[in-house]
């Protein structure tokens, strides 16, 4: 399955008065993969039981859902289309902010996925500081 990409935006004010606008995009992906099963059974030959184990393959379907951010500087004029590349490209790099995963088909649905990530977005705004700082001390190494 291809993977689909969400997007919301919001604006934030930090400690010194500046807005900025946080982009979050989540990266929704899912797929079957086979899972290796082993478990304790007891067998029984005639009257008499003995413990054993079976092993077998079965299919399950992982989904999974990356959330990645980006924050304009208050100089710069926001573009939504950079700040969705820019949010993808560190869901990419590795540098995302938190990974869902499921074999649950009933989870991460849209209307999950959208409120997953309208919390994100409420939590960065309401730690725009802190993420600031992360985002500067990244740079610096």
């Amino acid at each position: 399955m291809k993977d689909k990409f969400y997007s919301m935006h919001h604006v934030c004010v930090d400690k010194s008065g500046n807005s900025h606008v946080v982009t979050v995009v989540g990266k929704f992906s899912q797929k079957r993969d086979r899972e290796y099963v082993e478990e304790e059974h007891p067998i029984m030959v005639g009257k008499q039981t003995f413990p054993g184990a079976v092993s077998y393959f079965k299919r399950v379907m992982t989904r999974k859902l990356t959330i990645g951010m980006s924050i304009c500087h208050p100089l710069d004029d926001f573009d939504k289309t950079v700040g969705e590349e820019i949010a993808k490209r560190r869901i990419k790099e590795g540098d995302d902010v938190g990974t869902l995963y499921t074999h649950d088909v009933t989870m991460l649905t849209k209307d999950q996925i959208v409120s997953h990530l309208q919390c994100k977005l409420k939590y960065i705004c309401d730690h725009i500081d802190d993420y600031m700082e992360r985002m500067s001390n990244v740079k610096k190494h």
